[in-house]
C-alpha cells in the first residue's frame, strides 16, 4: 500500500511558504534569526498546524465534556513549560 502524504491546509500552506521566504533571507544574512517578522511566521505556522490538527482529532473523536474541554483549553493557556 502507498501511502501519499496529505496536502496541508491552505492556511498552514500559506504560513508555511511564508516562513520558507524569510528562512532564506536568514540564511542569506538578509535578516537576523531573531527578526520580529520571522519569529511571528514561526509563530503563525505553529498555531495554524495546531488548529489544523485539533481539527482532524476532534472530527474523529466523540463529544468531549465540558470537563474534558476545560481541560484541554488549560493546556493551551499555561502554553509549554519546561
Amino acid at each position: 500500500m502507498q501511502h501519499t502524504k496529505a496536502k496541508p491546509e491552505p492556511t498552514v500552506a500559506h504560513h508555511r511558504a511564508r516562513k520558507a521566504g524569510l528562512i532564506r533571507c536568514v540564511n542569506n544574512g538578509e535578516r537576523q534569526p531573531d527578526d520580529p517578522e520571522f519569529i511571528d511566521a514561526t509563530r503563525e505556522l505553529a498555531a495554524a498546524q495546531i488548529a489544523n490538527y485539533i481539527r482532524k482529532i476532534t472530527a474523529a473523536a466523540p463529544p468531549l465534556s465540558d470537563e474534558q474541554r476545560h481541560q484541554i483549553s488549560a493546556l493551551l493557556r499555561v502554553g509549554s513549560v519546561g
